[in-house]
């Protein structure tokens, strides 16, 4: 695929098996497991601004560092610290707050999971600056905490604007895909095996797989949105008439409770008969069956217009047999639910 511009975090989920459905999709988890790497990052560099004011003998601020450093080493989401809760100067406030904004961009764009040490040291820096802006007077630890939070902003600015391919496991767990820019290609082969691309004239940056719940992070919405893939079952019947088999009885639930998980399903239905019998008499055989399990589905608040019923009669076979053989596995209904 080629990388284009884009104005927003994530460009593209790749599905390892568009036929085989989303089997690997990982379930919405919460972003506190998403953003797990950034709050690791992220305790260590209060930790070291906490150790920086305590040699200062500057036990507030220090106390203040290590509590943000607490937090985050036991995973809750740590914001950066908001300017108006600080005894700012209007100048001091006027580069904050903008900064800060910028700053929340980068994160909740996916900053956390993409960048997490640059987006770390970022939000460090960023708090360092506004501490040292309420003293005001040590000029030179405002300038450092600045420029590391500049640098380290644009780094995870980088990371987060990037076009980003993910590659999530197909229903036999199996795919590939490659990402192509002017200069290079990867390839993808492992699930959620992911690349980057900032600049469609580089070639694609590797990076290790991502997380199943950062996977859930970046794309919680649109993986909701994905439909389960397409099941199929097969019933099979007494000789003779539309009696299920004991057996078969069993995997009519299993039928019922896959469709019920569908907000608008779509069902193909299709009947079949072994070749004992007459092919006019089992074409009227397998339409009996089908249209019996399609009732029993309406029966489960499906409207009729989205069940589709067929009758093969005799004539697709499951196993060849000669014809009058009475065979149990061709006298079936299958069933496609999408």
């Amino acid at each position: 695929m080629n990388a284009a511009t884009k104005s927003w975090l994530v460009s593209a989920v790749v599905l390892a098996s568009a036929l085989g459905g989303c089997a690997g999709v990982p379930t919405p988890g919460s972003m506190e497991d998403a953003d797990q790497e950034f709050l690791t990052a992220l305790a260590p560099a209060y930790e070291a601004l906490s150790a920086d004011e305590a040699r200062q003998y500057d036990w507030l601020d220090s106390w203040w560092y290590g509590r943000r450093a607490s937090a985050a080493a036991a995973g809750t989401l740590v914001e950066p610290e908001d300017p108006s809760n600080r005894d700012l100067t209007e100048p001091a406030l006027q580069r904050l707050v903008p900064a800060r904004a910028n700053l929340m961009s980068v994160l909740v764009s996916g900053g956390r999971i993409l960048a997490p040490g640059s987006s770390a040291w970022a939000q460090a820096a960023f708090d360092c600056w506004v501490e040292q802006e309420e003293e005001g007077w040590q000029t030179a630890d405002i300038d450092r905490c600045r420029n590391d939070f500049v640098q380290a902003l644009g780094e995870a600015r980088v990371v987060a604007r990037s076009e980003l391919t993910v590659l999530l496991p197909g229903g036999n767990g199996a795919g590939a895909i490659v990402v192509r820019t002017g200069s290079g290609t990867q390839a993808l082969d492992q699930p959620y095996a992911a690349s980057l691309v900032s600049d469609p004239a580089a070639p694609p940056a590797g990076r290790a797989p991502l997380a199943p719940a950062a996977v859930s992070g970046l794309f919680g919405a649109a993986l909701v949105a994905v439909p389960p893939a397409p099941s199929s079952f097969a019933l099979y019947f007494q000789a003779g008439g539309s009696e299920l088999t004991e057996e078969s009885k069993a995997t009519l639930a299993d039928l019922v409770a896959d469709i019920r998980q569908r907000r608008i399903p779509d069902i193909s239905v299709i009947g079949h008969t072994d070749r004992a019998g007459t092919a006019t008499a089992n074409e009227r055989l397998a339409r009996t069956r089908a249209e019996g399990i399609g009732a029993l589905i309406q029966a489960e608040g499906i409207p009729a217009e989205a069940i589709e019923v067929k009758s093969f009669g005799e004539t697709d076979m499951l196993v060849r047999t000669p014809d009058g053989v009475a065979e149990p596995r061709n006298r079936r209904v299958e069933i496609l639910v999408r």
